[in-house]
């Protein structure tokens, strides 16, 4: 059973077979995974097999610390990248057990990052994000990836890293900055920018990225962004909600008419503050009355946030009743009744 164990946990985390296991090494797997398969079945059988598959799944897992070794062995010495690219991607399943179980781990990961192999790279950021918070040993070898490494896809999981981490990765600050200028414009309906993400990861840390504050008081619209200059806002009211050049700044892109979808960005801002964020209340209900957002999914969108927004601050937003009774889009009825209820002080 234990040998059988250590093959389960193998073939289950590995998804692999090296060329070189033997006939026999083979067979053993084969049987392990038609026994793995059906798992899922079993454990939404009847009692007596839930636990019988319980049981034998805690019996392969005993073996994890030994499966750890041989995978961080697999990493730091195996001529195959490709093999150590899987070994990385399996310790990063483990996550921070497997550092916990194998010191090695995070140091076979951390030389992988120096790999020309651009599969092992990505492999080894993106594991070294699911070992936190022993990753912060590493974030030295990290830092540099976010704005150096010539792969986009290595340079958003190293900014994953990151956000992993959150407050504990302030030292990535000055990176993340630099990120706002990557190239990189994203995909459609897909994996945001790196330089969205880089935003995103800047108001996860909080007060932590203070640093941050004025670069971002002062970032031009370089690329055209919306979503860029959105994230900043809500970004702003993370990192320094109380600084009194934050609350005029959202109300101007209230109100902006260049780029009018700002406007929701500037809303959802609003509703971070609320409910010390009261000046801004008139603010908020002249753009639900505003007419000239002429493009109709921008126009439900920004209502639709200020609706949101509104209701964060309850009673003291008692007089936008009306104008959200009158401006609410269709479908969107529930959520204004919602907001009123808790401006009615009803409802949380």
């Amino acid at each position: 059973m234990r040998e059988l164990g250590y093959w389960a946990c193998a073939v289950l985390l590995l998804g692999f077979s090296s060329p070189s296991v033997s006939q026999e090494d083979e067979d053993v797997q084969k049987r392990i995974q038609a026994q793995f398969r059906g798992y899922g079945e079993r454990l939404t059988n009847v009692s007596e097999a839930k636990i019988a598959a319980a049981k034998e799944i805690g019996e392969y897992a005993r073996n994890v610390h030994s499966f750890v070794y041989h995978l961080s062995r697999l990493l730091d010495r195996d001529r195959d990248p490709k093999v150590r690219s899987e070994a990385a991607r399996t310790l990063g399943v483990v996550g921070p057990t497997a550092v916990s179980l194998d010191k090695a781990v995070l140091t076979g990961l951390s030389k992988a990052l120096d790999d020309p192999d651009d599969d092992l790279r990505l492999a080894a950021v993106r594991a070294m994000a699911l070992m936190a918070p022993y990753s912060k040993a590493a974030l030295p070898k990290v830092i540099p990836i976010i704005t150096k490494d010539k792969k986009t896809a290595i340079r958003h999981a190293a900014i994953y890293v990151v956000v992993r981490l959150g407050p504990d990765a302030n030292e990535a600050v000055p990176a993340l900055l630099e990120a706002l200028n990557d190239p990189d414009p994203g995909m459609p309906a897909g994996a945001t920018s790196v330089r969205n993400y880089a935003m995103i990861a800047l108001g996860l840390m909080g007060p932590g990225a203070k640093d941050a504050a004025e670069p971002l008081l002062n970032l031009k619209n370089t690329f055209g962004d919306d979503e860029l200059q959105g994230l900043r806002l809500g970004t702003l009211t993370k990192i320094i909600p109380k600084d009194k050049r934050l609350m005029p700044l959202l109300r101007e892109n209230l109100k902006t008419k260049e780029r009018q979808a700002l406007r929701a960005s500037a809303a959802w801002a609003i509703k971070n503050l609320a409910p010390e964020g009261r000046e801004a209340i008139p603010d908020l209900i002249a753009a639900l009355k505003a007419t000239d957002v002429k493009e109709k999914e921008v126009d439900s969108r920004i209502k639709r946030t200020i609706i949101m927004a509104l209701g964060e601050f309850g009673p003291l937003a008692k007089d936008a009743i009306p104008a959200i009774q009158a401006a609410t889009p269709v479908g969107d009825e529930s959520l204004a009744e919602a907001a009123i209820k808790k401006i009615r002080g009803q409802g949380q």
